[in-house]
């Protein structure tokens, strides 16, 4: 939703984002995985966060989901960092863009900046996670 030369979550999607409970079934962590992809550019590091999620999808793996205490935690960073009201300003192609990025062996990610009033803000997060070779 635009706001203010601001773009933020839409609330009603934010609240099933943190009502999201633990899924039992690979399509159920697809679900899950499918709803908060959608604003994956509004949280720095997501690829990393959600890696081990993603890896519940993996070929192979049972259909049932072998959900552990780091699943746990993943989904409550997800849930804690959405509920954290993210923000990202609206890009203004007239002004100076940044772009920061990272990488490690698992995952790349980069956020794109703009300076707003002497302080560099997000305007978008993007982030894979590396396939291994």
């Amino acid at each position: 939703m635009v706001t203010s030369g601001t773009l933020v979550p839409v609330q009603k999607k934010m609240g099933k984002i943190l009502q999201l409970l633990v899924p039992v079934k690979k399509k159920e962590v697809r679900s899950l995985l499918g709803l908060v992809n959608y604003y994956r550019h509004f949280i720095a590091n997501f690829a990393l966060i959600s890696a081990l999620l993603s890896d519940l999808l993996r070929k192979g793996t049972p259909e049932k989901v072998q959900w552990t205490p780091r699943s746990d935690e993943s989904l409550a960073e997800i849930k804690r960092l959405f509920s954290s009201s993210p923000i990202l300003v609206i890009s203004d192609m007239q002004e100076t863009c940044f772009v920061r990025s990272d990488a490690s062996d698992f995952v790349i990610g980069a956020v794109l900046l703009q300076d707003r009033d002497g302080t560099l803000m997000p305007c978008r997060y993007a982030s894979r996670k590396l396939l291994p070779r």
